[in-house]
This record gives C-alpha cells, structure tokens and sequence, in this order.
C-alpha cells in the first residue's frame, strides 16, 4: 500500500505557529511514501 500525503494552505508561521501536535504524531518516518503541497508555505520574515 502506498501512502500519500495532500497538504495545502499551511500558513505556518503567519497563521500559526507549527503543526498541531495530533497531525505532527502521524508523520512516522518511512511511513508516507509522497507529499503532494498544494501551496500557501509561508516564511519568517
């Protein structure tokens, strides 16, 4: 089976902070095989 990941409309850090501690426990190493970033990443200025 293959896991992919959709993610989009982070905002991180200008909405919020980082990712909610719940959705950051499900990102296991070697488990999601793509990430697909449908955009809105954001930087520190």
């Amino acid at each position: 089976m293959v896991l992919v990941l959709a993610i989009g409309d982070l905002h991180i850090p200008h909405r919020a902070p980082d990712l909610p501690a719940k959705f950051k426990s499900m990102l296991v190493p070697g488990k999601i095989q793509h990430i697909i970033c449908t955009g809105n990443l954001c930087i520190k200025v």
